[in-house]
Formats: C-alpha cells, structure tokens, sequence
C-alpha cells in the first residue's frame, strides 16, 4: 500500500488540478462575457474587475480587459487607500508585475498617479513627530500620497526587475520629484539598496539637492544614514555620495535635522545621525 505522504502527495495534485480547471472556466466564461459586450467597468464593489486581475497577476487576462475598455485610471475609494491599478501591478513579483505596468502605462494609466496618505515609508522612530514637521513652501506642492514610482523604488528584492519597473515608469514621464512622506523616490533607491534605480532616477531629472520633509534630510543624508548602512558596505556608500555630488547633490542645501528640526547641512545630519548610533558613538 501507499505510504500516508505519497497519498496526501497525491490529494494536494488532485486539489491543485481541480483548482486549475475551475480557474480556466471562470476566465473562458470571462472571456465570453466580454466577447458578448459585457462592460469591463460595471462592476466596482467591493474593487473594479482589472483590480482582481492584476492581483492574480494574470497578464493575458488584463490585457483582454484593456482592449475591451477597462478604466485604467479607476480609483478605489479612500477607506481602501485610494489606490489606482498601477499601485497594484508595480507590487508584483516577478515578470507579470513588469508586463502589466507596461500594458497599463501603454493604455494611458497616469504614472503620477498618488494614493491616500497613510503611513508608508515612515522611520518608526519618528512616528510621533512627523506630524508637526515644518514644511518649506517651495515644497508644498509636490508632497502627497505614494505613486507608483515610490513603490517600485522601495522594493527591496529583485532589484534587476525593479529597475525595468523604474524605467517604464520614468518612459512614461513618471515625476522623480514627488515627495511621500519624506522620501522621494531617489531617497527609496539609496534607503533600499537599488543601485541601478538610483542612476536611472538621476538619468531622468531626478534632484539629488532637493530637500526632504519628515526627519529624512536629503539624499545625500539617507546614503550617509547609519539606518541604512547594512545595504552597503562603507566603499560602496561612499561611491553613492560621490555619484550625489557628480550629479549636483549640494552639501550646503539647508535641511531640517532631528526632533527640534534644526536647520543644518548633510554633514550636520551625518554627525547628528553618528551621535544617536550608540554601538559606536558612546563607547571608549
């Protein structure tokens, strides 16, 4: 007789086959449904059909519900974060998330696309004060909730495949400028390690000089930064900084530093940021 794993082997292959089979006649009876004239866009509750889809990171099927005139800048409501499709498909794994961003963005998706605000991105440590940070004025305008390019700069993994995801978006006239929550998309790459994120952002305007709300600095204070010094080693941060500077990052640009907000430089927050690392600073 067969042994208790090869049997419970076998029922999780039946199962696997099972589901299989029912995902197909769901997408045959999608798919003619659609073929009939059925509106890709009728249904909204509790999400729009594209969002299921590109949550299943099934590209054929998002590409099926393009062509036949499915929003692809629908918003999901704010108790659901206000998000757009691209939020979605740039969250993706693998080669799906990189070909349904690009089937998107091909159909007119609005790369600056921004969420509500929530809390992404944000230091921990500062969650109690950012909330009374002081805003420069000639900022104002460009601080909101996360876009796309944020997220695709904040993946941490697979950093091969989230460069292509960068480089769709910036294609399609994505802005490296905008701030979420103290991180533009170029602080995400150098706070993530993404180095070929990084210079794709600096290939395509994005300003190394520009200064950042909510405790973070700048970019040139986020490579300098002991909260990210475990992405690289020192020689390799260094290289960052230098790669900053070549591209016009200013050293002198007058950032916010620390629970006070103090105004200082990169150096004074690198200093400042040296000081609270007690593994080092504080012993003989």
């Amino acid at each position: 007789g067969k042994d208790r794993a090869s049997i419970e082997n076998e029922g999780k292959v039946r199962r696997m086959a099972s589901a299989m089979s029912r995902q197909n006649e769901m997408k045959q009876m999608i798919l003619q449904l659609l073929k009939r004239g059925a509106d890709p866009n009728v249904c909204v509750i509790p999400f729009p059909g594209l969002f299921f889809l590109i949550k299943s990171a099934d590209v054929e099927m998002v590409r099926q519900f393009i062509l036949r005139g499915a929003n692809v800048n629908s918003k999901l409501p704010a108790e659901r974060g206000g998000l757009y499709p691209l939020h979605l498909s740039v969250g993706l794994p693998g080669d799906a998330g990189v070909e349904i961003t690009e089937l998107l963005l091909n159909a007119l998706a609005f790369p600056d696309c921004r969420a509500e605000m929530d809390e992404s991105f944000l230091d921990p440590t500062l969650m109690e004060d950012w909330k009374k940070d002081l805003i420069p004025p000639e900022i104002e305008s460009i601080l909101g909730g996360k876009t796309p390019l944020h997220i695709a700069c904040a993946k941490d993994k697979d950093y091969k495949r989230n460069t292509k995801l960068v480089n769709l978006l910036l294609d399609h006239h994505a802005n490296p400028n905008l701030i979420c929550n103290g991180h533009t998309p170029l602080s995400l790459t150098i706070a993530c390690g993404n180095d070929s994120g990084m210079e794709e952002l600096l290939r395509h305007g994005a300003d190394p000089s520009l200064p950042l709300t909510h405790g973070v600095g700048s970019a040139l204070s986020v490579a300098s930064s002991t909260l990210y010094e475990f992405r690289r080693s020192t020689e390799s941060r260094l290289q960052i900084l230098h790669q900053l500077v070549a591209a016009g990052a200013d050293i002198l640009v007058p950032i916010n530093i620390g629970a006070k907000r103090l105004s200082g430089t990169a150096v004074d927050f690198a200093y400042q940021m040296f000081g609270l690392d007690r593994r080092v600073a504080h012993l003989p």
